[in-house]
């Protein structure tokens, strides 16, 4: 049976940080498959982040289209409404998938805030990056996978990587930076941005 990984997000837009940790998901767990899951709209958001969602779909396939064993896939996006991770994950195991799901440090550690938590847990392993520095959240990390295992028998894997940690806030302000943009963004991700005037960023 093929090794299956998912990691979803809203992706607006897709930036290196994300494109490492896709490799480093793939690199470090064998997958077979990686699929890249856009958000149609997260749970946590209402308001509109100035991307449409066909938009980060295609900048997805544009960041990932070049990993060997990455599928950009817009399961989220054709059923709409919110996007809880439990219903997609149903989908795959409909299909007899029970997939690795990438998962930041923040959202490992609110994991139990999520819709339908222990259902999450019992269809998929948790597979977390780990990227912070601070001590204090890395015991609370432990703490937190410890308890997830033992009350729910979850399954919660940590990778630790060097890869870029940037919140979406500091790479918009990052596009008028070209310097700092240079870092954090592919090439065809901006133009793409300014080809579709998202962002407030537009041909000059």
């Amino acid at each position: 049976m093929k090794k299956i990984g998912i990691y979803g997000g809203t992706f607006s837009p897709p930036h290196m940080g994300h494109i490492r940790a896709a490799e480093l998901f793939i690199k470090s767990r064998g997958l077979d498959e990686l699929h890249i899951i856009p958000t149609y709209q997260p749970p946590h958001k209402i308001e509109d982040e100035g991307a449409k969602p066909e938009d980060r779909l295609s900048m997805c396939k544009l960041a990932f289209g070049h990993i060997d064993g990455v599928t950009v896939s817009d399961r989220e996006i054709l059923r709409g409404g919110k996007s809880y991770s439990v219903l997609t994950l149903r989908e795959y195991a409909e299909m007899g998938i029970h997939p690795e799901m990438l998962v930041g440090t923040d959202m490992l550690l609110t994991l139990e805030a999520w819709y339908a938590f222990e259902e999450i847990l019992s269809l998929a392993t948790i597979v977390c990056m780990r990227r912070e520095r601070d001590k204090q959240k890395g015991e609370a990390l432990s703490i937190i996978a410890e308890r997830l295992t033992r009350r729910y028998d979850a399954s919660i894997i940590f990778l630790n990587g060097d890869v870029t940690e940037v919140s979406s806030s500091e790479l918009r302000a990052a596009l008028h930076e070209s310097e700092k943009r240079s870092t954090l963004l592919p090439p065809d991700i901006y133009d793409y941005i300014v080809s579709r005037n998202l962002y407030g960023i537009s041909h000059k």
